[in-house]
């Protein structure tokens, strides 16, 4: 059986934030091909439109919490082929990201998520989800125009192509404009060792060119 990979958090403060009708809320769950912010001090991210599928979502159990909070259920997605209807809405939109729409349940924690959206605290998503097992599921390469900026040097850039997504959460203080990070992952050391070893392949093309 293979291992489950590491569950990644991400969160991002949505254009207009969470959207509230009644006890309704709608918004972005993830948004396609915006550049995070620096993650860790190690990489910037972008998550491409082949990342998720309509297809996917409708294959999988999904779940929203509040903050992350597996006490604090606010609705669940369910397969198509399930026998119950699921609470929880996702649409995946082309080329743009994924939509969401709940109706908040009649609970402390439901009450508590509406009051603070109404008043303004709280309008970030976040989503927790891992990289898919295939090959070409992701690519790490150093750019010299990443995170929605030029720079001197070059950056070392993470895109995402094919992932699993397990939970979406409403989350205070969102860090990453339109499609971002704010709960990083404990993954610091792979990061940094993947880095380490592009330095590492440059380092010695650059001797091998200086030797010519």
């Amino acid at each position: 059986m293979k291992e489950q990979k590491e569950i990644e958090k991400r969160s991002f403060e949505q254009e207009g934030k969470i959207e509230l009708s009644g006890n309704v809320i709608s918004g972005w769950a993830i948004r396609f091909n915006c550049w995070s912010q620096l993650i860790g001090g190690d990489f910037y991210e972008i998550i491409r439109p082949s990342a998720i599928t309509q297809e996917d979502i409708d294959k999988s159990f999904i779940y929203m919490y509040y903050n992350h909070d597996q006490t604090k259920v606010l609705g669940v997605h369910r397969p198509k082929d399930d026998k119950k209807e699921g609470s929880l809405m996702l649409e995946v939109v082309e080329n743009e990201g994924l939509r969401f729409m709940l109706e908040l349940p009649d609970t402390e924690v439901g009450r508590e998520v509406k009051e603070y959206i109404e008043r303004g605290d709280l309008g970030g998503m976040s989503f927790g989800f891992s990289v898919h097992e295939d090959k070409n599921s992701d690519e790490w390469n150093y750019q010299f125009n990443c995170g929605g900026q030029s720079f001197e040097h070059p950056q070392l850039c993470h895109e995402i192509y094919k992932m699993r997504l397990y939970e979406i959460s409403a989350v205070f203080n969102p860090a990453y404009p339109n499609g971002g990070t704010l709960e990083l992952s404990n993954r610091a050391n792979d990061v940094r060792a993947k880095s380490e070893e592009i330095n590492a392949i440059m380092d010695s093309t650059i001797k091998e060119f200086e030797s010519l």
